[in-house]
C-alpha cells in the first residue's frame, strides 16, 4: 500500500487529502455489499464507511457512483453538485432604521408623525425578523449539509 496526494473539486474549492491506494485487482474479488433497504419514516439511514471503494485513478466511475449514492442518502447531493449554494451574505436582511424618539417637547403634530413612523417601524420590524429567520435557516441547512459533504469526503 501507498500514499499519494489527490484533489478533489467541489464547487469552486479544491480539497487536498491523502489517499492511500491499493491495488485495483483487490476490489474484483471483494464481497460485495449488501443493497441498502429503504429505511422507515421513523429510523435513520447509516452509511457504512467500509463499503466506500478506495479512490484510484482506474476506479473512479465506481467510486463516484457509490458517491452519489452516499451523497443522495445523506441529502447533501444538491450541495455537492452546486446547485445549492451557500446563502450571499450581501443578501442578509437589513434592519430597518429606528425613527426618532418621541418626547415631551415635541409639539403634538410631531409627537403625531412621530407615532406614525413608530408603527411603520414595527411593520418593517416583523417583516425583517420574518426575512433574518428565513435566512439563518438557510444559511444553516447549508451550513450542516456542507459539513455532512465534507465529513463524508474526508
Amino acid at each position: 500500500m501507498s500514499s499519494a496526494v489527490c484533489t478533489v473539486r467541489h464547487s469552486g474549492c479544491t480539497l487536498y487529502h491523502t489517499c492511500f491506494l491499493t491495488h485495483p485487482s483487490s476490489f474484483l474479488f471483494r464481497n460485495q455489499p449488501t443493497p441498502p433497504t429503504m429505511p422507515s419514516s421513523n429510523k435513520a439511514t447509516s452509511i457504512n464507511v467500509s463499503d466506500i471503494p478506495r479512490f484510484t485513478r482506474r476506479n473512479f466511475q465506481a467510486w463516484k457512483d457509490k458517491m452519489v449514492g452516499i451523497f443522495m442518502i445523506s441529502k447533501v447531493y444538491d450541495i455537492v453538485k452546486g446547485d445549492t449554494t451557500k446563502p450571499d451574505e450581501t443578501k442578509r436582511p437589513k434592519m430597518p432604521s429606528t425613527p426618532p424618539l418621541i418626547t415631551g417637547e415635541m409639539s403634538n403634530a410631531d409627537a403625531e408623525k412621530a407615532a406614525r413612523y413608530w408603527t411603520q417601524f414595527n411593520v418593517q420590524m416583523n417583516y425583517y425578523n420574518t426575512q433574518l429567520v428565513d435566512f439563518n435557516c438557510k444559511l444553516s441547512a447549508w451550513t450542516d449539509g456542507n459539513s455532512q459533504a465534507m465529513g463524508i469526503f474526508n
